[in-house]
């Protein structure tokens, strides 16, 4: 066999002897070059020095090559025929020198430390004690602390933790995940964390607090662009610190919350608040950090006792009391004190800005929180804290300390938030809210207990006691963290952005005396100017914080859903409405109001929809709402939109079908139910509702949609007693009209005799004048809700006369036209004329309550009762009136 050694092939690999002794050559298919190469590859991975054959040219079997000749002919003329690629020569396989697992890691902790066993040029470190005590010239993660005890004996103890760092970061861009250097990371953090606590040196310490505090605002940093190793430092540092239990995290992390809370607490917008946001929320992103922070005495001091207390003592309070408002003055001062209107709203919208991006970061900052089991309930305590402790804000007269307006703005927003995933009534999470939560109980974070509820039963309301309540809405034992966030979002409101919004009008009730005061100068006088420009100032200051239109549209979205639920609640059954505080339904229908009158943001139809819905479903239900002015403020919701002329573009809420069978029975009732209501100041609030109930009434006349639900108001059982209460309503205000405006009549003549106005003294003029503009303004009052009674009236005459004509109405409608026909018209119409008529909401000559008397009249010439209509007026009025 040696003496007939076996042929290759163009390959180098062997031929089958019995290919050899034919006269002519067989190619090689390439199942057999494959199975060959195959073997030689696995020879060679067994023997690495293994050698390829030299490469021989490759043999063409002749028929092959008579078939290639052919193909060439019988190309088209003018088509190049593609040269054949000539075959890829196989280089040779080269020895690959293999390091060994001692000179790698020798390798790998030499360029991560910087340091070496034998003599080596700086940088790097050389190591003879290590080297001598080990004898080798090799590192191995076993000499690992030796070695960084020799290097950090070598360095002076204010660079250890740069030296540490340094190291870190060449370990993370060398080959971060290999064994070694995951090792080496581990040890090198150990020593850093020493050095942090002061094991070695309290310069150290120290010194190493700054460097961390430094890595996070740089890797964190939100005012900057950070760099790749900033980036990849503080990646990677935190949560491998975050970690490590064996490490003393508490003296490393706590200082640093210190440092941060030190930072916000006597800043202002003004100054740069979001670098320490920043870094406080990328730290408690990891539940080690957030647990430290929560059981540490910084989180909720024992002895802050009040809402006040709590914002300037405990590790949140000073991050969440940024705001333009008046417990921050220097941001009014400093932003929007410029007599330039352009600048102060560039000013605002900036400052609008700031309050977005706060928020944003309190949300996320929150989150981290309440996104772990171990440090939720402490996140609730603090919020429940907070309110409770602020509770006296509920009451209008509020003496006692509470958290400023500003903290409890963005906590509102803040909790709107959390509430986002849910606010969705078709969602599971939002069918499972629990009403049960409003009953103050040892589970419940706020204080409702003694709050007035929307339907309150009797053995409740006298004792209390829980077990009077069904079984299906007492208090569980715990309680779905969506239901807890739904209510304490609406507590949160509740004693923050409605007690804010009181507080702002009454700023605007100031401001608006102070300009009439000043109107009404002869002089200028600098000292009153400066004052007025204060309280413009802060006038301002609430608009920025206060009128933010995403945040009143966050408000709105949050109401609209609160009203879906209560409409769920409702159609499902009343044992839970029975539990919700009478404030909730004011406060969604103050929102929208607020908005709209202050701010003119007006909520999209979406969002008005469920409100709208759910005025209906509670106007005439005395059974779901027990107090009719909080269905009156229902009604005022609904009235805000109702155009007041055809060009106004208001939101279309009253097309809903969902209305056209509740909503105007529904105000009937309520007209009825508000003239008793056991308060003390019935008789004049009424009006208020009522003009509401009757600007309604006459929109709702002018929608076809409605024809039906007027057509069908004759069947309704209130229809009389509400006719009779609207005729005594129009006696009476008709009455104030014609006796208030000869009053004003005679205090104006009296200012126009000259002799009689000088002969007063100086008090008793202002007095006069005084008088007189409250008369003025009584006037207008009642002028405007005796013109809209009038119209309403005029309205139902004309399709609804059996009602006026009952044995008991008809005698004192009557009397009623009677009266007032022989006022317009007889001699005393002359005592009505005053200056500047059209000051006041009627024609001048007072001709809309003629004109209106005049139609009420004609409306019942047709019938049989006319008769007896005409037979009372001939016997009272038509002898004085035609004499």
């Amino acid at each position: 066999s040696m003496e007939n050694p076996p042929q290759q092939n163009q390959e180098g690999e062997s031929i089958p002897q019995q290919q050899q002794q034919g006269s002519e050559p067989v190619p090689i298919s390439k199942e057999d070059i494959r199975t060959l190469r195959l073997q030689r590859f696995e020879q060679t991975k067994k023997d690495p020095n293994t050698l390829s054959p030299p490469v021989q040219p490759r043999t063409v079997h002749p028929s092959q090559q008579q078939q290639q000749q052919q193909l060439q002919q019988q190309q088209p003329i003018g088509k190049q025929t593609q040269p054949e690629k000539a075959p890829q020569r196989i280089e040779e396989r080269r020895p690959v020198q293999q390091i060994s697992l001692e000179d790698q890691e020798d390798r790998l902790l030499s360029d991560i430390l910087q340091a070496s066993l034998s003599h080596v040029q700086p940088p790097k470190i050389f190591l003879p004690i290590l080297a001598q005590e080990v004898q080798s010239t090799k590192l191995k993660f076993s000499y690992l602390d030796s070695a960084l005890m020799e290097i950090l004996s070598k360095v002076n103890e204010e660079d250890h933790v740069d030296y540490l760092l340094s190291a870190f970061l060449r370990g993370l861009t060398l080959l971060s995940g290999h064994p070694t250097v995951e090792m080496a990371l581990r040890s090198l953090l150990t020593y850093l964390a020493l050095e942090l606590v002061g094991m070695t040196s309290s310069i150290a310490a120290e010194i190493g607090q700054s460097r961390l505090v430094s890595i996070l605002e740089r890797g964190f940093s939100v005012t900057s662009v950070p760099t790749d190793d900033d980036i990849r430092l503080a990646s990677s540092l935190i949560p491998r610190l975050a970690a490590r239990n064996d490490l003393d995290l508490d003296q490393i992390i706590l200082p640093i919350f210190a440092e941060m809370f030190e930072r916000v607490k006597n800043q202002t917008l003004i100054d740069s608040f979001q670098q320490p946001l920043s870094i406080v929320i990328n730290l408690t992103n990891y539940p080690s950090f957030a647990k430290l922070l929560v059981d540490s005495d910084q989180w909720q001091p024992a002895h802050a006792q009040n809402g006040a207390q709590l914002e300037a003592l405990s590790f949140l309070g000073p991050f969440f009391h940024f705001t333009s408002l008046p417990s921050m003055p220097q941001v009014g001062k400093t932003y929007l004190s410029t007599q330039n209107p352009r600048q102060t709203q560039e000013s605002i919208q900036t400052l609008r800005m700031s309050f977005s991006t706060l928020q944003v970061g309190l949300h996320k900052l929150v989150l981290n929180f309440l996104k772990h089991r171990e440090t939720r309930e402490s996140a609730f305590q603090w919020i429940s804290a907070i309110l409770r402790g602020s509770k006296a804000r509920a009451v209008i007269q509020n003496v006692q300390p509470s958290a400023t307006d500003g903290l409890l703005l963005n906590l509102g927003s803040v909790m709107i938030r959390l509430c986002e995933p849910f606010m969705d009534a078709t969602k599971l999470a939002a069918t499972k809210l629990n009403s049960a939560y409003c009953l103050d109980g040892p589970h419940s974070r706020v204080d409702l207990g003694s709050d007035a509820r929307l339907v309150q039963l009797e053995d409740f309301a006298t004792s209390g006691n829980l077990a009077h309540l069904p079984e299906t809405v007492r208090a569980p034992q715990n309680f779905l963290v969506t239901t807890e966030l739904f209510f304490v979002a609406l507590y949160s409101l509740h004693i923050g952005v409605q007690r804010t919004f009181t507080s702002y009008e009454h700023l605007l009730r100031q401001l608006r005396v102070l300009q009439q005061q000043r109107n009404a100068m002869s002089e200028p006088d600098p000292q009153f100017d400066a004052h007025f420009a204060n309280f413009y100032v802060i006038k301002l200051s609430y608009d920025a914080h206060l009128l933010d239109p995403d945040f009143l549209n966050q408000c709105n979205r949050f109401y609209a859903f609160v009203a879906e639920v209560l409409l769920r609640q409702a159609q499902e059954g009343e044992g839970d409405l029975q539990l919700w505080p009478e404030w909730v339904v004011e406060d969604l229908a103050d929102a929208v109001l607020y908005g709209c009158r202050f701010a003119n943001v007006v909520p999209p139809a979406v969002y008005l929809q469920p409100l709208a819905r759910l005025a209906g479903t509670f106007l005439g239900r005395r059974d779901r709402v027990r107090n009719p002015y909080l269905r009156g403020k229902l009604a005022e919701l609904l009235a805000n939109f109702c155009p007041s002329s055809p060009t106004d573009s208001l939101p279309d809420i009253f097309s809903d079908s969902f209305l056209f069978n509740s909503l105007l029975s529904g105000l009937v009732h309520l007209y009825v139910d508000i003239e008793s209501t056991g308060r003390q100041g019935q008789f004049y609030e009424k009006f208020g509702v009522r003009r509401n109930v009757s600007d309604l009434l006459l929109h709702l006349r002018t929608l076809p949609a409605y024809n039906t639900a007027f057509a069908t108001l004759n069947k309704d059982p209130q229809l009389v007693r509400f006719v009779n209460l609207m005729l005594n309503d129009a006696n009476y205000l008709i009455a104030e009209v014609l006796s208030k405006l000869p009053q004003i009549r005679d205090l104006e003549a009296t200012m126009e005799n000259p002799e009689a106005w000088q002969a007063m003294d100086q008090a008793a003029r202002n007095t006069h004048e005084e008088t007189l503009q409250q008369k003025k303004r009584e006037a207008q009052s009642v002028c405007g809700l005796a013109n809209e009674t009038l119209k309403v009236l005029s309205v139902l005459t004309a399709q609804h006369k059996e009602p006026f004509l009952r044995a008991e109405i008809v005698d004192g409608f009557a009397a009623m036209l009677n009266y007032f026909l022989v006022q317009l018209t007889g001699p005393n119409a002359q005592k009505l004329n005053v200056k500047e008529p059209e000051r006041y909401p009627f024609k001048p000559k007072v001709c809309s309550f003629k004109n209106s008397s005049a139609r009420i009249s004609i409306f019942f010439s047709h019938g049989d009762n006319f008769q007896k209509l005409v037979q009372v007026v001939r016997r009272e009025t038509l002898s004085i009136l035609f004499t």
